[in-house]
């Protein structure tokens, strides 16, 4: 497929620069499509700590077999012992489901990738079509010539959070497509009862593969709004067809409610649905750091900045606190990267942003020339940037994911302003800022998340499975992430500290519990695998309780020390691992 791409593209740009200026035809989204999806599916990351989520997602979509012969000891490990709330999750809830109709359709037609590759691909094939849409609202809305439009639509598919999510396992993309679809639509000539018809579908389709989709219908009643204020008929109308459909939105939910979860009460459902929006850790209250939180999380889907981590020191085990581990997987990322180019990233990036800003002042005065050449367009990009830029400010502010729809729309508001008064230099701004996001991103994100050798926790793993068995059972610290890596790439049986003490009363409790798992696999005559990272557990975010000791690292040499003299030490300098087999304990108490 990717050879067949390559010996179109040259022919088909050639015959897209020779259309006429004016004259739009289909061909041209179809031409950025296809150029769009080139450049994700040869930039597809195989690092998963930035989109975490999507190594949990893979392990789902296509699940690995776990040994789980220790039965009296589930309650501590990480096993798959609810799928449907591994297929049917409450907040994307077709997202498993659609991943493996995908896979589905590829094995058919005699694909032999991985899986991960596989769903990657979907994501890149979502985002093009995505692109595909802002190109045409640049032609057919904006009536920008075939350059222009093309340049615009690089602003987009360059920011870092579009081009990532777009070359990875990760949901984000598909219902941008639906929802772009859905402002195409909105603001097209003639729109009718049954544009709203249709609007209701489609948005019910975008809210089942992410809930938080719904944050889209501000977006729908303005644009009820906007078409009925002056005809009160039509805006009723339009209204009702909406309200029609949309709410069909439920019943994929209630039958995996109902049929697949079992839940009885309007109680159960709700707090089914409703899942993370329970657990504080997602919430971040109205604050000083509110706004500039947002701010971060907004530049951050603009521009990675990945690489300024290339500036700190890579410690692989740091003995002080003030180092977390994600800090350490970004060190380990941009390891390659030198300090020049760092500099001159930071230039480039500074450059760019300078750019936008005086770009976006010089056309301070042309907001009302905007909004009165693109009424409905330019009210519905503001009105989605404020609605979803609203809730994400409260809801983990400063993760570029949720920013996506936002820099789209930022995107999009810009261009309206910014060829709102032609010259000149409206082409050559325009290309200026796609160089930038360009070249920052791709050398500076895009190309270190692409390289596996730059995974930490894929190094780890890897690590981990040249030494264990099926039969080892490796004790981690903490369950995020890395717990994801040692099921899809090591498959043995784990424990997490971090659950152990979860589930345990007291740090009396704990250590009787970690006592009883270690012994009993060693008394089973299996190995047990100690990773070193559990004696840092204060530079973790998810590290455990103090319900009793001082600290948590005190506790778990409390629990670990009289192993020392027992172990023996595998892997390497970074990767480092503690073995214990029933050779040397002679008996071991269950």
């Amino acid at each position: 497929m990717m050879d067949f791409l390559w010996g179109i593209m040259p022919l088909a740009l050639f015959q897209m620069m020779n259309m006429k200026k004016r004259k739009f035809s289909y061909i041209e989204p179809v031409l950025i499509l296809l150029g769009a999806f080139l450049i994700y599916a040869l930039s597809i990351s195989y690092n998963y700590f930035q989109a975490h989520n999507g190594i949990y997602y893979i392990n789902n979509i296509d699940p690995v077999a776990l040994n789980l012969s220790g039965a009296q000891y589930e309650a501590y490990y990480i096993a798959n012992a609810d799928p449907v709330n591994d297929i049917f999750h409450p907040h994307h809830l077709l997202h498993v489901p659609l991943a493996r109709l995908w896979i589905s359709i590829l094995r058919f037609f005699g694909s032999s990738a991985d899986s991960l590759t596989l769903v990657s691909y979907m994501s890149s094939f979502f985002g093009a079509l995505t692109l595909g849409i802002f190109y045409t609202l640049m032609r057919r809305r904006l009536k920008l010539g075939i350059i222009l439009s093309i340049i615009a639509t690089s602003l987009p598919a360059f920011s870092f959070a579009f081009w990532f999510y777009s070359s990875v396992v990760e949901i984000y993309m598909i219902p941008m497509f639906f929802l772009m679809l859905i402002l195409y639509f909105l603001t097209g000539e003639h729109v009718t009862w049954g544009t709203f018809l249709a609007v209701g579908a489609i948005h019910g389709i975008a809210m089942l593969i992410h809930q938080s989709n719904v944050l889209f219908l501000p977006v729908v009643l303005a644009a009820v709004y906007l078409y009925g204020k002056n005809n009160k008929r039509a805006l009723f109308r339009n209204i009702i067809a909406y309200a029609v459909v949309v709410p069909v939105v439920a019943i994929p939910y209630l039958f995996v409610m109902k049929f697949g979860l079992n839940l009885g009460s309007p109680g159960d459902m709700f707090n089914w649905l409703t899942k993370y929006g329970h657990e504080s850790s997602y919430w971040s209250p109205l604050s000083l750091h509110s706004i500039p939180d947002a701010i971060r999380g907004f530049l951050r889907s603009i521009i990675g900045m990945h690489f300024v981590f290339a500036l700190k020191d890579n410690p692989a085990y740091p003995d002080f606190g003030s180092v977390t581990s994600w800090q350490i997987a970004y060190s380990f990322l941009t390891q390659n990267i030198s300090k020049p180019v760092v500099y001159l990233l930071s230039f480039f990036s500074l450059a760019m942003f300078v750019s936008i800003a005086a770009m976006f002042l010089s056309r301070v005065r042309g907001f009302k020339t905007a909004m009165l050449n693109h009424p409905v367009l330019f009210s519905l990009s503001l009105v989605w940037f404020c609605s979803y830029a609203l809730f994400f400010m409260f809801w983990v502010p400063t993760n570029p994911d949720y920013w996506i729809p936002q820099s789209v729309c930022g995107w999009l508001i810009f261009t309206m302003l910014w060829t709102s008064r032609r010259s000149k230099f409206t082409l050559a701004g325009l290309i200026a800022v796609s160089a930038f996001l360009f070249v920052v991103n791709l050398a500076g994100s895009i190309a270190p998340l692409h390289n596996p050798n730059n995974d930490y926790y894929y190094q780890y793993a890897k690590q981990l499975a040249q030494v264990a068995t099926k039969d080892d059972l490796i004790i981690n610290g903490q369950h995020r992430i890395f717990s994801a890596y040692v099921k899809r790439y090591v498959g043995c049986n784990q424990v997490c500290i971090d659950l152990v003490y979860k589930y345990t009363g007291s740090d009396e409790e704990f250590e009787k519990a970690m006592e009883y798992i270690i012994n009993g696999n060693l008394y089973d005559g299996k190995r047990v695998l100690v990773s070193r990272k559990i004696f840092n557990l204060t530079s973790d975010n998810y590290i455990v309780g103090k319900k009793g000791k001082s600290d948590a690292n005190s506790l778990i040499t409390d629990v670990f020390g009289r192993y020392e003299p027992l172990w023996k030490r595998t892997g390497n300098e970074q990767f480092e691992f503690y073995v214990l087999s029933r050779q040397v304990i002679k008996e071991a108490p269950r």
